[in-house]
């Protein structure tokens, strides 16, 4: 179970969202999130809400297996004043690459959480070379290699830095190979 905690409607209170590993529509651990409201009380029920991949307008969809709410974030990634929710979907097939993982990304409005502009991002996602811009999504973008004088090269992605070290002779060149993400 994950958990993570946000003023999603911007009421001045703290509201909870929890990641819970569930059947959704027949789809065992597909996974969803539930989210409490706060209030002057503390948490509420009223007006709660149950997120999965299968939510109306929620982008992508509920698979077996994706685990959806298995790891969540919380900020205001648009900057409109409403915390916004990330979801990690850890297991999500992406084309042929089983257990890819993803994210989609629910924003907050007045009346909490809404489906209104959500994004999936994954590896597939694309990235505007001229703006380096998100024109789709992605959580995990491909290795970037950064080459140095000294024949030192890293290699960076979002969850690691590797650095290799070219060695060089007068008949051949050798390196370390990139790490695979």
């Amino acid at each position: 179970m994950s958990l993570v905690t946000g003023d999603f409607n911007a009421d001045g209170y703290t509201d909870l969202a929890i990641g819970v590993l569930s059947t959704v529509d027949g789809q065992p651990e597909a996974g969803a999130v539930a989210v409490l409201y706060g209030s002057s009380a503390g948490l509420t029920s009223s007006g709660n809400q149950l997120w999965s991949q299968d939510s109306p307008g929620i982008r992508n969809w509920s698979e077996s297996h994706d685990d959806f709410g298995w790891s969540l974030a919380a900020g205001d990634f648009n900057g409109d004043g409403f915390t916004d929710l990330a979801v990690g979907v850890r297991r999500e097939q992406i084309g042929p690459a089983v257990n890819a993982g993803a994210v989609n990304v629910i924003y907050g409005s007045s009346k909490g959480l809404t489906a209104t502009g959500n994004q999936f991002w994954s590896q597939d996602s694309r990235v505007s070379s001229t703006r380096r811009r998100a024109t789709t999504s992605s959580a995990v973008p491909s290795p970037r290699e950064i080459s140095t004088a000294t024949g030192t090269r890293t290699w960076r992605s979002a969850f690691r830095t590797r650095t290799t070290t070219t060695f060089a002779t007068a008949e051949s060149t050798s390196s370390t190979a990139p790490p695979r993400d």
